[in-house]
């Protein structure tokens, strides 16, 4: 027997050391089965806890992601926007040699400025502008801007685009500039 089993300094569960350890008893089952059980509930409460505060974080990274994505795709339309209001007055000239040089029998030039023209635009729309359709449609003031107001003999024209001044334009959902148009006017 060593110096702890004869002082009584051995705890109990502890092994002897003698090396032998000793059986718990049928009454302590019960308590060391309690006691483990209390652990086992305040394990699976922590787990429940940090599975809920996993989700919470998991759903806060998911709607931060969303905004970054909604700010970028805002950021690039605002970017391109710029780049085409800066690029709209050329696209406007180029319309206009090409007018003029139709009245001038300039063929060679019209086909040449006609040519840049196509190139221009098409790289415009690369960027996504879109022309808003004018031209015999239905004024509307959320896309067109009305410059002359004209009166007309026919019903069926009335408030209807009769010349378009200025194209207008637009860029993805975005109204970039309307078109300025003279409108027909019915007063019969």
């Amino acid at each position: 027997m060593c110096e702890k089993q004869s002082t009584g300094e051995c705890r109990e569960n502890e092994i002897p050391c003698g090396g032998e350890k000793e059986k718990p008893s049928p009454e302590n089952w019960a308590a060391e089965r309690a006691e483990l059980e209390e652990k086992l509930q305040a394990a699976e409460k922590m787990a429940e806890t940090l599975r809920q505060e996993g989700l919470r974080v998991k759903a806060d990274f998911m709607n931060f992601r969303a905004r970054i994505d909604r700010d970028s795709a805002r950021m690039k339309t605002l970017a391109a926007e710029s780049a085409v209001l800066n690029l709209l007055p050329v696209l406007d000239n180029l319309d206009r040699a090409i007018d003029s040089a139709g009245s001038r029998h300039g063929e060679a030039l019209l086909e040449g400025v006609q040519m840049v023209r196509s190139q221009f635009f098409a790289a415009l729309q690369a960027m996504g502008l879109e022309e808003i359709p004018a031209m015999a449609e239905t004024f509307s003031p959320e896309i067109h801007e009305a410059i002359l107001v004209s009166g007309v003999e026919d019903p069926a024209e009335d408030s209807k685009v009769l010349e378009v001044l200025q194209k207008g334009y637009r860029l993805g959902d975005r109204l970039v500039r309307p078109s300025k148009v003279r409108v027909g006017r019915y007063e019969g």
